[in-house]
């Protein structure tokens, strides 16, 4: 019996003709060849809840939950796949996407979040290694 996960509870929340109608927008996926706009997003997603650090790592863990990756709207990803989709399809697709899900937010959302955004951005990265001591 399936059971959705806390993602899936998520992703549910999204307005995924929202987000069709963005992909048709910035034709992003014109030369779509199995991996769509939407299986980025999910897998993007997912990397970034899951605290993966490498394309790999995010490649095992996503895979490993492949039961429900039917239920999400997607299939299993590689790592070649992502990393080519990552470099070759525009990124305006996801921030028109956020500015839609943006303006459906309440003013005092929108404003903690460009705080939060603000303190995102103004965050010292420390640089080690050679060179930098």
């Amino acid at each position: 019996m399936y059971t959705n996960t806390r993602f899936g509870e998520l992703l549910k929340v999204l307005p995924k003709n929202t987000f069709k109608r963005c992909v048709e927008q910035h034709r992003s996926d014109k030369h779509n060849k199995g991996f769509d706009s939407w299986g980025q997003l999910i897998s993007l997603m997912y990397a970034q809840l899951s605290g993966c650090r490498s394309l790999r790592e995010l490649e095992v863990s996503y895979n490993s939950h492949s039961a429900h990756h039917y239920h999400l709207g997607c299939g299993p990803i590689k790592r070649s796949t992502l990393s080519d989709a990552n470099c070759q399809r525009d990124a305006g697709v996801f921030e028109s996407f956020c500015q839609q899900l943006m303006g459906r937010a309440h003013r005092r959302v929108r404003n903690e979040i460009k705080d939060l955004l603000y303190l995102l951005d103004s965050t010292p990265i420390c640089l080690r290694g050679r060179g930098y001591e």
